[in-house]
């Protein structure tokens, strides 16, 4: 009889997993109260054991039990973890700006962290470095450079079809749409593919794997111990759509297949791995799954498997849930909502024409799962899209919609979380996630090709950004070193802007602001420049969080030189705690003063500044929804604006006023501000324009 030792167990809230070993070669079983594991009998016979027992309750105890070679260890008495904290969303914040990989083309890419901790990419219908119907490329997160590893030849060249297997003898191409990662092995759903006109579906959905050699070879389930370096398709198969076996469940309309990602693959199957201890993940793949037309199905369906069975390709323990609407946590993991019979399925979320290219992710920290799901609101129109972001408490949901983004004219399509991003979170509220997708298949290039950007998933409710207080001077003020006061005190923690134009004298600026709050906060100067002439015409504004409640009266300290002249605009905001971004342009001579873009987020504070560079007897007024909240004049003549934009509507913004007079030279800038709370790790310079900085920083 083998003798069993070094026997640990390790528990989740759900889940208990006996490691063990013994001194020849047997096979590994485990009991928990009773039940056993799913895997028991299934790993091959070995020195080294591990089982895993699923579908518990939290805080509750058992007695286990582990048997190799008709050996068993004496009962040892396990408590499961206590239930986890689960902190719903209640909104997700599409960043509109986006960053364009160079990489020539490409679309739905599905992605995951493999064991040597490269991201590993889908894409379908590529051109680079060869024409592919779908290969796998690993991700440069920094530079968002893809490089290919396999073009996985075998499935067709670019959008290349055969066989009679589609709908009335049609012919079908191959993609993918999943990808998994476990035991140091890559894992890609994949099915066939058929377009006719308006119409694009999925069938005969599958997965084929590599040798654990991240993508270089692959098989698949129906011959998995043959791997070629072009990949081995089933398909094509003749016949009027009724070749069987398939993959899942053998309905040939389920084509369109993604697993629900987790943690990073670590080279093991992932029962005692960091990321996958909830809701079973450490004992099953789950998989979304739809039977309708890809950019636009009615509802979704979900499935799962045990990750041993995975990693064998055996199809033959897949279970469809078939438990109530709404699910509890409960629910989830109790196996009698699970069926092996894939019949009389429950729809995890339905919405008529909304669900297609679902894809599901875990966000630790949170304990909540996030669905990105999308349609074409005419399946005709290529360039018309909508992306939806539900959140739910299991992959079953009960699902919520918290966000939507709307892409009217380049039909960004096939959304999908990176991984990283996602399995390194770390907090609770207003978390940085990224989206890479593709646009217009049809209008080609810059759109058909990786796209990537940011979306944040709020948990508390965003402070709405307050005008507090403004002021602008009637009298140009003089001499060196000038002050000027606000008209009330300020408060602590509120935003202070300052905006001026002056006379200045060859290259004189302002060097420094200073008040006397004595709260150890200094001033931020973003724009003081020499707007030229004869008669150098300096403009500028700066900010800074104030840290006292008190009188506030400011000093430009000029280094010595005298002011001609100097107007001033005073502002005071509250509810947003960090600087984004700003920009400035100069306009020639014109009455309508535009500024630069720079990026912004829904709900963020923009602050609009400008400057006048000549004397005029004109009005100046603000537009584009912004308020003017003061102006500088002198004699009757404005010289300085300022206005403001309590809550954006997100995106490229910019900063625009009038001026009725004679046309003058003039400067005007926009300063971006995020209302409170801020993204978590949020940086000034993390944050200037997101469609750079920002964007590969926080990979």
């Amino acid at each position: 009889m083998p003798v069993i030792s070094n026997l640990v167990y390790a528990v989740t809230d759900t889940t208990i997993v006996a490691t063990w070993t013994t001194d020849v070669s047997s096979d590994s079983n485990l009991s928990a109260g009773g039940k056993n594991a799913i895997d028991n009998g299934v790993a091959a016979s070995s020195t080294s054991h591990q089982c895993i027992v699923a579908g518990l309750s939290p805080s509750t105890l058992y007695s286990c039990v582990v048997t190799s070679g008709g050996a068993s260890s004496s009962p040892q008495n396990v408590t499961t973890a206590a239930s986890v904290t689960r902190t719903p969303f209640i909104n997700a914040v599409f960043e509109s700006t986006i960053t364009q990989a160079g990489f020539d083309g490409g679309d739905i890419h599905y992605n995951f962290v493999s064991n040597d901790n490269k991201t590993y990419m889908i894409q379908d219908d590529s051109h680079s470095p060869a024409s592919a119907n779908q290969q796998i490329v690993t991700l440069n997160e920094g530079t968002l450079a893809a490089t290919s590893v396999n073009t996985m030849s075998s499935y067709g060249l670019y959008a290349t079809e055969n066989g009679t297997d589609g709908p009335a003898g049609h012919t079908l191409s191959n993609k993918g749409n999943g990808l998994f990662g476990l035991n140091g092995r890559l894992f890609m759903f994949c099915g066939r593919h058929y377009i006719v006109g308006s119409q694009r579906q999925q069938f005969y959905g599958n997965i084929i794997a590599d040798n654990a050699n991240h993508g270089a070879t692959w098989n698949n389930f129906g011959a998995t111990g043959t791997f070629n370096a072009t990949g081995s398709p089933m398909f094509p198969n003749s016949g009027n759509n009724s070749v069987a076996p398939f993959f899942f469940g053998n309905n040939s309309n389920w084509g369109w297949v993604t697993p629900v990602r987790y943690a990073a693959d670590d080279g093991t199957l992932g029962y005692n791995t960091a990321g996958n201890g909830i809701d079973g993940g450490n004992a099953y793949v789950y998989f979304a799954f739809i039977e309708q037309s890809n950019d636009g199905a009615d509802y979704v369906y979900l499935g799962r498997i045990p990750r041993i069975k995975l990693d064998s390709l055996d199809y033959t323990f897949i279970q469809f849930w078939v438990g109530p609407t709404p699910p509890s946590p409960t629910d989830f993991v109790n196996d009698s909502n699970w069926s092996g019979t894939p019949s009389s399925l429950t729809k995890i979320i339905t919405e008529t024409g909304h669900m297609g290219w679902p894809d599901i992710v875990f966000i630790p920290a949170a304990n909540r799962y996030v669905m990105l799901a999308g349609y074409r609101p005419n399946l005709a129109v290529t360039s018309s899209t909508v992306i939806n972001v539900y959140e739910g408490p299991t992959p079953a949901g009960p699902w919520a919609k918290i966000g939507t983004n709307s892409s009217p004219t380049l039909g960004y399509y096939g959304h999908t979380f990176l991984h990283r991003p996602v399995l390194t979170n770390a907090v609770t509220d207003n978390i940085s996630l990224k989206m890479v997708y593709s646009g217009d298949f049809v209008a080609g290039f810059p759109t058909y090709q990786p796209t990537y950007s940011n979306l944040i998933l709020r948990s508390t409710a965003n402070v709405v950004p307050t005008f507090v207080q403004a002021k602008g001077t009637t009298v140009a003020l003089t001499g060196v070193n000038p002050t000027v006061a606000y008209n009330s005190n300020v408060s602590s923690g509120d935003l202070l802007v300052v905006a001026w134009r002056y006379n200045g004298s060859g290259a004189a600026h302002i060097s420094s602001i200073t008040d006397n709050l004595a709260d150890g906060v200094s001033w931020n100067i973003k724009y003081d420049q020499n707007d030229g002439g004869g008669t150098p015409i300096q403009g500028g504004w700066a900010y800074k969080f104030c840290g006292a409640s008190a009188a506030c009266t400011l000093t430009f300290n000029t280094s010595g030189f005298s002011m001609a002249g100097l107007d001033v605009c005073l502002g005071e905001w509250s509810g947003v705690s960090t600087f984004r971004g700003s920009s400035a342009v100069k306009v020639g001579a014109a009455q309508v003063i535009t500024s630069n873009t720079t990026p912004a987020l829904a709900g963020d504070l923009q602050i609009g500044v400008v400057e006048l560079g000549a004397a005029s007897s004109g009005a100046l007024t603000a537009t584009t929804g912004y308020t003017l909240r003061a102006t500088a004049s002198n004699g009757g003549t404005p010289f300085c604006g300022l206005a403001d934009i309590l809550g954006s509507v997100g995106g490229s913004v910019t900063a625009n006023f009038n001026y009725s007079g004679t046309a003058v030279a003039n400067t005007s800038g926009v300063g971006i501000f995020i209302p409170s709370p801020t993204p978590s790790g949020a940086s000034d310079s993390a944050l200037f324009a997101f469609g750079t900085l920002y964007q590969l920083n926080k990979l």
